[in-house]
């Protein structure tokens, strides 16, 4: 995975975005692995983005990674306010702030990386254990959360442990609630996550080799 990057490094350029789509694609393969060592890769991916208004991910992917809450990475850059002295009948294209966004994300990126090995998975800037995966579920499913972030939590929970969540939505993609949090409730009850050593990669229930 560290050589991902150079890896998929695009062959030709026919438009002009593929290098920001291909920085984009690598950034959210990279980020779903849940490493921290990911954090300052994609951030280095997203740093190199021309258009980051269009491709954005990262904002989402770092802070899935580092913020326990919704916090200045997922919001991404703040809007410049227009000058004072422009004609009222002037409407000034939008400017970001991209500079101090950068920096703070950059900021909590080393913030995160002082406290957790590189090597360990996270989840919200902690250490990434199942039961507090299942945990952040319920209460966003119960509080209707938004953005709705659930499906992260659900293919976490599956790619770790092998066990069907598919009864989470209904047929027009919302969540059936009731069948979302008792079947999350019945993996919290059994005690099968408590197998699943905090910070190690699994897949279908078996360790992911460092």
């Amino acid at each position: 995975m560290r050589s991902l990057p150079a890896v998929l490094q695009p062959p030709v350029r026919g438009f002009s975005d593929w290098a920001d789509v291909h920085a984009q694609w690598t950034l959210e393969i990279l980020g779903k692995s849940n490493y921290l060592w990911t954090a300052p890769v994609i951030f280095d991916l997203y740093r190199g983005i021309e258009d980051k208004l269009k491709y954005s991910s990262a904002c989402f992917m770092l802070s899935r990674l580092l913020e326990p809450e919704w916090g200045p990475v997922f919001e991404g850059p703040k809007e410049i306010p227009p000058q004072p002295d422009e004609p009222d009948w002037y409407i000034p294209p939008k400017e970001y702030d991209f500079a101090s966004h950068l920096e703070a994300t950059k900021a909590k990126i080393d913030e995160v990386m002082a406290s957790i090995p590189a090597h360990l998975c996270v989840w919200g800037g902690r250490v990434l254990e199942l039961e507090n995966v299942a945990r952040e579920a319920i209460v966003h499913i119960r509080e209707r959360r938004e953005p709705d972030i659930t499906y992260t939590h659900r293919m976490v929970l599956e790619a770790y442990t092998g066990c069907d969540l598919t009864g989470f939505y209904l047929d027009n993609g919302r969540h059936d609630t009731l069948a979302a949090i008792a079947m999350l409730e019945q993996l919290l009850e059994t005690g099968n996550l408590d197998q699943y050593e905090p910070g190690v990669r699994y897949f279908f229930g078996r360790r992911v080799p460092d």
